[in-house]
C-alpha cells in the first residue's frame, strides 16, 4: 500500500510538472500569436489607409483630369466654330461693283495677296457696307480689274496684256490695290527690250573653253563633252535659235525673267539648279542632258510652251515642283 502511495504521488507530481510546461509553452505561444495578430492588423490597417489615401489621389487626379478635358474640348469647340466662321467669310462670295463693272468672286480670292488693300478690305477686320444690291463699291477704272483678280487667282501663271499702255494703266491698278508681286512684274515687261544674243553672244557669256570628258545622263547613257562652260547670268536677255552642245556646265546658269526661243541644251551636264524663274521658254529642249533630274530646274512663274525633256515623266515632276513654289 505505501508503494503505490508513492509510485501515484511520483506520477502526480510528474504530471503537474508537465502540464506546468505546457502551459508555459501555450502562454508563449498565445504571446507570440497575439503578438503576430497585433502585426498583422497593424499591417492592414496600414494598407487600408494607403489605399485611402490612393482612392483619395485617384480622385482628385480623375477631377483634375476631367477638368483639364472639359476645358480642352470646349478650347476645340470655340477654335472649331472660330474656324468655321473664318472659312464661311472666306469662301462667301463677294460682288463688286468697280467703277461701274460688275465682278463676283470670292473673298479667299480677295485676300489671298497679305498686305494689299484688297485682302485688309475683305480680312474681316473691317466693317464694309455694301449697296442696296450687295455690291460693294470701288471708285476706280473696272476695265483692267479682271488682271487684278486673275493675279489674286493664279499668280506669276495669269495671263496679263502685251500692250505697253495697257500695262501702264495696270500698273497704275497694281500700285493702287498695292499688290507688290503684280507691280514688279509690270515693271520688268516694260523694260526696254534688248536685242537678241546670238550663238556666239551665249558662247563668248558662257567663257566657253576646251575641256574633254564623259557623263551618264539622267537616262543612263554614256555621253562626252567638248567644252566647259562657267557660270553665268543671262536675266532679262533674250536668246533665239541657240543650240548648246557637249557643255560641262561648272557654275550656276540663270535665265531669270529671260526669252528664250527655240533653244537646245543636247548632251549638256549640269552641276547645279538651272534658274528660269519667272522666264518666256519656247521650244526649249533639254535632251541626252545629266544632273536635270537631280537639279530640278527652277522655274517658278515660268511661260512654258514646248518644253521638253528626254525622260519620260521629268515634265511632269519639274512642273509639279515648281507650281508648288510659288
Amino acid at each position: 500500500t505505501h508503494y503505490t502511495f508513492t509510485h501515484a504521488t511520483a506520477k502526480y507530481k510528474m504530471a503537474e510538472e508537465w502540464l506546468t510546461e505546457i502551459n508555459t509553452v501555450v502562454h508563449k505561444a498565445t504571446e507570440v500569436l497575439g503578438k503576430k495578430k497585433r502585426q498583422l492588423e497593424e499591417r492592414i490597417g496600414q494598407q487600408q489607409e494607403r489605399e485611402a489615401e490612393m482612392e483619395k489621389q485617384l480622385e482628385q487626379k480623375r477631377v483634375e483630369t476631367q477638368t483639364a478635358l472639359d476645358r480642352q474640348r470646349l478650347a476645340l469647340e470655340e477654335e472649331l466654330k472660330a474656324m468655321e466662321n473664318v472659312y464661311q467669310f472666306q469662301s462667301s462670295r463677294v460682288t463688286l461693283d468697280v467703277g461701274g463693272k460688275r465682278y463676283r468672286t470670292s473673298r479667299s480670292t480677295l485676300t489671298s495677296e497679305q498686305n494689299t488693300m484688297l485682302a485688309a478690305m475683305f480680312s474681316g477686320r473691317h466693317k464694309l457696307t455694301p449697296d442696296n444690291d450687295g455690291a460693294y463699291f470701288i471708285d476706280r477704272d473696272g476695265t483692267h480689274f479682271r488682271y487684278i483678280l486673275n493675279f489674286l487667282r493664279d499668280g506669276y501663271r495669269a495671263s496679263l496684256p502685251h500692250e505697253k499702255q495697257t500695262l501702264e494703266e495696270l500698273l497704275r491698278e497694281a500700285e493702287f490695290y498695292q499688290i507688290e508681286r503684280l507691280s514688279s512684274v509690270i515693271q520688268q515687261r516694260l523694260k526696254p527690250q534688248i536685242s537678241c544674243l546670238s550663238q556666239k553672244d551665249v558662247a563668248v557669256r558662257l567663257r566657253l573653253r576646251a575641256s574633254h570628258g564623259s557623263f551618264t545622263t539622267d537616262s543612263g547613257q554614256k555621253r562626252t563633252y567638248s567644252s566647259m562652260a562657267s557660270g553665268a547670268k543671262f536675266d532679262y536677255d533674250v536668246i533665239r535659235d541657240v543650240t548648246l552642245s557637249n557643255v560641262y556646265f561648272d557654275g550656276h546658269p540663270s535665265f531669270h525673267c529671260s526669252v528664250l526661243s527655240n533653244v537646245s541644251f543636247r548632251q549638256c551636264c549640269f552641276h547645279s539648279r538651272l534658274d528660269f524663274s519667272g522666264a518666256d521658254l519656247t521650244n526649249v529642249s533639254f535632251m541626252e542632258c545629266a544632273g536635270i533630274q537631280t537639279y530640278l530646274p527652277i522655274m517658278v512663274g515660268a511661260a512654258r510652251d514646248g518644253v521638253t525633256f528626254d525622260m519620260a515623266g521629268l515634265k511632269e515632276k519639274i512642273l509639279f515642283q515648281c507650281s508648288s513654289c510659288e
